[in-house]
């Protein structure tokens, strides 16, 4: 089936050719062509909107497919909870490294300070 705006486009394509068709085979004047083109053109585009106006107004669309709207909700609030609690287990693991590497930096920086404080004694 093709939808509503590909019959439009559709259709005002072939008034398009179809006016320069004409225009070009019983008119001389490049004006006159021009607009016969256009004036051509427009009644399609016209025709093609009254159509699928009155397509759209008569015609009863049914769905093939029904959803089951509450299935799925339940599906995503409940993916949407794990996410959360996935997200709370990295953000826990992410301040326990960070707790982990400030405490290696803090003994570092002592390492260091000891290993100053001894050469400065051997001096």
């Amino acid at each position: 089936m093709v939808s509503v705006n590909n019959f439009i486009s559709f259709l005002t394509l072939n008034g398009f050719f179809i006016g320069l068709a004409f225009a070009i085979l019983k008119l001389t004047d490049p004006l006159y062509i021009v607009f016969a083109v256009v004036f051509i053109t427009a009644l399609f585009y016209m025709i093609s909107i009254t159509a699928a106006s009155f397509f759209i107004k008569n015609i009863e669309f049914k769905p093939r497919y029904r959803i089951k709207k509450e299935k799925y909700e339940t599906a995503i609030d409940t993916a949407i909870i794990e996410l959360e609690k996935r997200e709370r287990l990295i953000k826990d693991m992410y301040e326990f490294i960070k707790e982990l590497e400030d405490e290696e930096y803090e003994d570092i920086k002592r390492e260091t300070a000891h290993a100053i404080q001894a050469t400065k004694r051997r001096f």
